[in-house]
């Protein structure tokens, strides 16, 4: 998620895990494996007494900082396939 380069840099990590094993995969992966960049735009505002308490009451379980999103979001895939 909005990593600079974050295809680029999974592309070599998982290279570099593969070649753990055995060069062959990596060299496979390297040649034939596309990791394209990309980006997400989703914005996660603070966590608010209200989101607390509507989670208590729709779960039952009470959490001190749950994770609420704004409804809209938009992915960024770079045309690299």
């Amino acid at each position: 998620d909005n990593l600079p380069a974050n295809g680029e840099t999974l592309a070599t990590v998982v290279a570099d895990y593969a070649a753990l094993r055995s060069q062959e995969p990596a060299d496979f992966i390297s040649r034939e494996v596309t990791f394209p960049c990309t980006k997400v735009d989703l914005i996660v505002p603070a966590t608010t007494e209200e989101d607390r308490r509507l989670l208590l009451e729709a779960t039952g379980f009470e959490d001190a900082w749950p994770v609420v999103t704004e409804y809209f979001t938009q992915w960024i895939i770079e045309d690299k396939f």
